[in-house]
C-alpha cells in the first residue's frame, strides 16, 4: 500500500453508519426486477431510486432514523 492510501474496513463502516456488523450475512441472488419486492418484504418499503439492488445509506437514515416502538429486532 502506497503512502497516502487507506483501506476501508467493515469496522470503519460500522463506526460511520452505526450499523451492526455481527450476525449472519445477508447474501442473496435476486433478479433486478425483484429488488423492490424484496425491500418491501424485509423493510416494509422500498426507495424510489432503487437500481441494481443498491440502497443509499442516506435513504436508510432518512427513512429509519427513528423506529416505531412496534419495530421488530
Amino acid at each position: 500500500m502506497s503512502f497516502g492510501e487507506v483501506t476501508i474496513t467493515l469496522e470503519d463502516v460500522a463506526t460511520l453508519t452505526g450499523l451492526a456488523i455481527d450476525g449472519d450475512a445477508v447474501v442473496v441472488d435476486i433478479p433486478d426486477e425483484d429488488w423492490s419486492a424484496m425491500c418491501i418484504r424485509l423493510l416494509g418499503q422500498a426507495p424510489t431510486d432503487l437500481g441494481g439492488g443498491v440502497i443509499r445509506i442516506t435513504w436508510l437514515r432518512e427513512t429509519f432514523d427513528e423506529l416505531p416502538l412496534s419495530a421488530s429486532p
